[in-house]
């Protein structure tokens, strides 16, 4: 049982040079000079509430800045103030507990027993002046205060007290009168005049109450010295957590009671965040409400209900019927984070629908209920956040930013919710965002401006803070980006253990798969291509397990895209995959999935141009409905890279013009945009054109690995006649590792550019002795994949051309590269060169026809053409 004591003892205290009136909630100064600021007086006032009581500094934000997000620096300065105003004791009468709050020291002497000023006379006898101050206080600390005599008595608080409205002062009286009576007896009912004293059995109850008083304000000084302000605190910016562990056969109930839990924290403006597996530590800042039913029959539930929130704990056992669950939980958040706030309404039910079923990874149903709180409230700050969620999750980019600008105008959105947006919008594209963002926007902004450093930095800073669930995964998740992006494979690697362990004892299955999944980003920069499809595909299975298609179909593409293709049968297979998850990701609205599952069914589908044509055309149109073009993202760049593989050159500079002309501000788009134009334009043998693009990447600094492939531009400036610029950029080839599974070809443009400066500039003896030990290599190869045989094809074409070059070699590379050429899945490039290096070998014996140089899928290779007949007129 909880019990309510008097507290304050009285309504004065002195502290230094103020008088602090605890009911009046007033700071003077003792001698009329010293000062504090507004913020500085509220924050002493709060502690003289709770002297010599530890007062953590989320209860002060919660109490002094009425819950908003502000620097640590403006609690420190407040702190400071006071200590300055209290002179040299200043550090001992206000300390600090570290990382944890502080607590202003008093003692006995200091409070005032007896008032230095007169009550209102139009005061009520009843209306006692430190008792209601000692109500408010008792109701800020989670209990309801019932009544006092000389040392206040209280009684257990049940459901519906803590959950109705204040009464009126006679309705008060009468309540408190009546629990004194069934605390103590109906002798303890309060004295109706000191006439009534003078019998003896009223002096010796007088006597006995004196004596039980003085025992009790005893017991008070030592609570009063061990005790600490409530620890529970729901804060509108950091989400709350709940999970409800429960046999699959009560799914109802567990829906009711999750319902129940976040309706209850709505009313509270503080998120939900449901977690799928009980915890064993609360890691987060907001508190985690935990239910788990441990044995269950139809009629008869036996539960733990938990609270946690940083040290603080309480539990519950429960023995009910199952219809009394909810009720208890409800019951539970009451007594500890006190009366839940406005009444449901038709836009909060919408609301908090919404909510249930994006946690429950039903994206169209969340994005229906939100459409019908704005119908409802079209100002709803909170739906408007929850639609520019589930169109980030979709992929609809453009949809999420429009709700995100009518969020912005919005007069009713909290900084907690602004702060969201603001993470939002810089998540899902690369603009800026605006100056008066929040400093976890600004990170992530960083982060997809490829500022990583900078951002690495500014997570490092924010992770110092306490975080909400929410905020953590999302700075978990950019900081291991950002590692990953600066090669800092060790590093990365143990962030991701890490922060699985904390999303595994936290409960959070959903966030423990997504964290996980970064490990097949990992492999991949390892070179491990067959384990990061590995962790794919399990974070793909357990996403399905959970119900989070959306995400299972991303990890699905992202154990598929590193796959080395290798034509022939198994290209079917991958093909009705992809077929499979394209129509998946069309059912559930997943645009992004569509997308990246169309891209990939292209690349199988090259050999088939009109299928081709199609994919892309598909995809075109899904990213000019989610307005991803307008939204500065490469996924029009990937098309326009599309249409070079299949060897439509003048298309894809059309259309490179056009992705120019659009204003794409994404900080790899103008690298795009170069790097397509320079390979387009030298395969149109367009040499001069093609270096001048290369000239204007070097001015703007975008020759940086990762954005640009030295080996292809040493080739490129070999063929242009520029060989100290070749030079230059075959030394950076060779600084690459171009040994990872899925860069053979691009390595291999660094052999045939260091081959044809040996032919070209004097030195072609030395020019075969280059490219035979790769194309050994390449011939041992028991199943080369499709890029594999066309750097085969590539290398053997032009070694044809070198003095000494064994024909033998040559002839096995062709038959190679011509069987490998006939399969399914081939893809033009490998066809074209096929066909030019069996063009090649039989140019080199006279008088024979060889056929057209190039086939009609490659008119436009017009370099290849112009260097295949200088080869035969030799």
């Amino acid at each position: 049982m909880e019990w309510a004591t008097r507290y304050p003892p009285s309504q004065w205290l002195t502290v230094g040079p103020w008088r602090i009136d605890l009911v009046r909630g007033t700071v003077s100064a003792l001698d009329g000079t010293a000062a504090l600021s507004p913020r500085a007086e509220t924050l002493l006032l709060l502690l003289a509430r709770y002297a010599n009581v530890l007062v953590t500094r989320e209860q002060i934000l919660d109490t002094v800045w009425a819950g908003r997000v502000v620097e640590d620096a403006a609690i420190t300065h407040c702190i400071w103030q006071i200590r300055k105003s209290l002179g040299e004791a200043g550090k001992d009468i206000l300390q600090t507990r570290a990382k944890r709050g502080y607590v202003l020291r008093v003692a006995e002497s200091d409070w005032q027993r007896e008032p230095t000023e007169t009550l209102d006379p139009s005061r009520a006898d009843g209306d006692d002046p430190a008792r209601d101050a000692s109500t408010r206080v008792g109701a800020e600390a989670g209990v309801e205060v019932i009544d006092e005599v000389d040392v206040e008595i209280g009684v257990e608080a049940n459901d519906e007290s803590a959950s109705q409205t204040p009464r009126s002062v006679d309705a008060e009286t009468s309540l408190r009168d009546a629990a004194i009576a069934d605390t103590l007896g109906p002798a303890a009912m309060p004295v109706p005049s000191r006439g009534f004293l003078r019998s003896r059995p009223w002096r010796r109850f007088a006597l006995g109450s004196a004596f039980a008083a003085i025992v009790g304000l005893c017991a008070v000084v030592v609570w009063r010295q061990t005790r600490v302000a409530p620890a529970f605190v729901l804060r509108p910016e950091t989400e709350a957590s709940v999970s409800v562990s429960m046999p699959a056969s009560f799914d109802w109930l567990r829906a009711a009671a999750l319902r129940d839990a976040v309706e209850y924290l709505h009313s509270r403006d503080v998120a939900a965040v449901v977690f799928q597996a009980p915890q064993t530590r609360n890691p987060f800042a907001g508190p985690h409400l935990q239910v788990n039913v441990t044995a269950a029959t139809k009629t008869q539930l036996d539960a733990e209900l938990s609270l946690a929130q940083g040290e603080a704990r309480v539990s519950e056992r429960f023995r009910g019927s199952p219809d009394r669950l909810a009720p208890a939980m409800r019951a539970m958040m009451i007594r500890n984070f006190g009366p839940a706030g406005p009444a449901s309404t038709p836009e909060s039910e919408a609301i908090v629908t919404g909510r249930l079923a994006e946690q429950g990874f039903d994206v169209q149903r969340a994005l229906s209920e939100y459409r019908r709180a704005l119908a409802r409230n079209p100002a709803s700050a909170e739906a408007m956040l929850g639609m520019a969620r589930v169109f980030s999750v979709q992929g609809r980019i453009g949809d999420a930013r429009r709700s995100l600008d009518a969020l912005a105008k919005s007069a009713t959105a909290t900084a907690a919710q602004r702060c969201r947006a603001d993470v939002l919008r810089a998540r899902s594209a690369s603009a800026p965002v605006p100056e008066s963002a929040c400093p976890r926007a600004r990170a992530v902004a960083r982060l997809q401006r490829l500022e990583l450093r900078d951002a690495l930095r500014d997570l490092e800073r924010l992770s110092a803070t306490p975080l909400g669930a929410e905020q953590w995964l999302e700075e978990e998740n950019a900081t291991i980006l950002a590692l990953l992006r600066l090669q800092e494979w060790s590093r990365g690697e143990y962030e991701i253990a890490r922060a699985e362990r904390v999303a595994r004892d936290a409960g959070w299955e959903r966030a423990r798969i997504e964290l996980a999944s970064h490990r097949g980003t990992l492999e991949i920069h390892r070179s491990r291509l067959q384990e990061a499809m590995r962790h794919r595909r399990e974070a793909a299975r357990a996403m399905d397990a959970i119900g989070d298609t959306a995400s299972a179909i991303e990890n699905r593409i992202w154990a598929i895209r590193p796959m080395q293709i290798v034509p022939g049968p198994d290209v079917a297979k991958h093909r009705e995959e992809l077929r499979a998850i394209a129509d998946r990701a069309r059912e559930i609205g997943s645009v992004r999935g569509e997308i990246d599952a169309l891209r990939l069914l292209a690349g199988l589908d090259r050999d088939a141009p009109e299928t081709w044509r199609s994919h892309l055309t598909r995809v075109r149109g899904l990213v000019a409905e989610a307005g991803l073009d307008r939204e500065h993202t490469l996924d029009s760049y990937f098309v326009m890279s599309e249409t070079v593989f299949q060897q439509q050159y003048r298309e894809a500079l059309e259309g490179v013009a056009r992705l120019e002309a659009s204003g794409n501000r994404h900080p790899r788009a103008r690298a795009w945009s170069l790097t397509l134009r320079a390979r387009a334009l030298f395969a149109l043998d367009a040499l001069s054109e093609a270096t001048s693009t290369i000239d204007v990447m070097e001015k703007e600094g975008l020759d940086v690995p990762g954005s640009v492939d030295f080996c292809f531009l040493s080739w490129l400036f070999v063929e242009a006649g520029r060989p100290d610029r070749a030079r230059a950029y075959l030394e950076r080839c060779r600084a690459q590792d171009y040994d990872r599974a899925g860069q053979a070809l691009r390595g291999d443009f660094g052999f045939l550019a260091e081959a044809r400066l040996h032919q070209r500039y004097g030195e072609p003896e030395r020019a075969w002795p280059a490219l035979r030990p790769r194309i050994d290599a390449l011939l041992a190869l028991a199943v080369p994949t499709r890029e594999e045989a066309e750097s085969l094809a590539l290398l053997a074409r032009y070694a044809s051309a070198l003095p000494g070059a064994d024909p033998a070699r040559l002839g096995r590379a062709a038959s190679l590269a011509s069987a490998m050429a006939a399969r399914d899945g081939a893809g033009p490039r490998l066809r074209t060169g096929a066909h030019l290096l069996r063009w090649r070998l039989c140019a080199r014996s006279a008088g024979r026809d060889c056929g057209p140089l190039l086939p009609p899928w490659a008119e436009q290779d017009l370099l290849e053409a112009r260097l295949a007949r200088e080869a035969a007129a030799r």
